[in-house]
């Protein structure tokens, strides 16, 4: 199965296009339009990896929580690459994207920023919780965040966030991530095998 992904949630955008799990190809770029590098870089990914469109079997999308003009940007060039089925696009949460980097970390989580001084958040037992879709993303206040995510042993934390108070626990970790269409795309494969469906509604934040 031949994916391709598109991060355009923050000013840090990447594509990436993978075959079933394996990464194929990834290019990251900052831009505070990443809609506007996204036509080109696509294509050049194409080239690069001497993939048609006409073979991609998904389009993994971003969903958010995230900007809204590159959310807005990317559905709808994925349309684009997907002939208008909309059974073809993937979308995927930011949130759990990042979280999805930490591997087989247990007792983990992820956030990013919201709307003013809100913050998003998830938090899951096990990559296996994580790729099953446990629980609801949760907004809240700092405080409130930090109570919410208390139990999580490492928590990815948008790298945007470098003024943001540490919301983990004493003994717990912090890493900060960017989102990444390659591991967009790892956690879409996994959910498709499973038969999840998508999450092809858009998160706007800012």
């Amino acid at each position: 199965m031949y994916l391709l992904s598109l991060e355009t949630t923050s000013q840090t955008a990447s594509v990436a296009v993978l075959e079933d799990n394996s990464v194929l190809l990834e290019h990251t770029w900052i831009s505070r339009d990443p809609g506007r590098e996204l036509v080109s870089i696509v294509s050049l990914a194409f080239t690069r990896t001497g993939i048609a469109p006409e073979n991609i079997d998904r389009v993994v999308v971003s969903t958010g929580p995230g900007s809204w003009t590159g959310i807005r940007l990317s559905m709808g060039f994925a349309l684009g690459i997907a002939r208008s089925d909309a059974q073809r696009i993937y979308g995927v949460s930011s949130l759990e994207g990042l979280a999805f980097q930490l591997g087989e970390a247990r007792k983990m989580g992820a956030v990013v920023p919201g709307t003013g001084q809100v913050l998003c958040c998830c938090r899951f037992a096990d990559r296996a919780s994580l790729i099953r879709k446990p629980e609801p993303l949760f907004r809240g206040k700092i405080s409130e965040a930090r109570a919410h995510m208390r139990t999580c042993g490492i928590i990815a934390r948008s790298g945007m966030m470098e003024t943001t108070p540490r919301l983990a626990g004493r003994n717990a970790y912090e890493i900060p991530l960017f989102p990444r269409a390659s591991a967009n795309g790892g956690l879409a494969y996994a959910r498709i095998l499973l038969n999840i469906k998508p999450e092809n509604m858009p998160d706007y934040e800012k």
